[in-house]
């Protein structure tokens, strides 16, 4: 399990709040669900159900990506803290509200947090403050 590290660093007058967050963290994760038609029922299946069983038409499947665990972790104590809005309807629409530096990079008000593989550009295209 990947630990968020955090601490405060003295910039000029005011302290900023440092975290750290393995990078291997920023990437989502495949969700993928599989699940029969008729897997809920209590009672035997129909003759006309247990047709669509036997040609393997009664499967359904779901797929989604969700950010790694660890980073929503870190998402959500960034909430919590009041560091980020979250825009829990879309991806890469959390917004900073106070200054904060994230594995180097300093994230300031205004600015969008984005999702784990979007963020992954920012840590390694931005400059690095410490």
């Amino acid at each position: 399990m990947t630990q968020t590290k955090n601490q405060t660093s003295m910039t000029g007058e005011h302290s900023v709040t440092i975290f750290e967050i393995d990078e291997s963290c920023f990437q989502d994760v495949i969700i993928r669900k599989e699940w029969g038609m008729y897997d809920h029922l209590t009672t035997p299946l129909t003759d006309e159900q247990l047709l669509v069983v036997l040609r393997g038409n009664d499967r359904c499947s779901s797929t989604h990506s969700e950010d790694h665990p660890e980073f929503a972790r870190l998402r959500d104590r960034l909430e919590a803290e009041g560091y980020i809005r979250t825009c829990r309807q879309s991806w890469n629409g959390d917004t900073v509200l106070k200054t904060f530096i994230l594995n180097r990079v300093e994230f300031t008000p205004g600015e969008r947090f984005r999702s784990a593989c979007a963020i992954k550009w920012d840590i390694d295209h931005k400059e690095k403050v410490i």
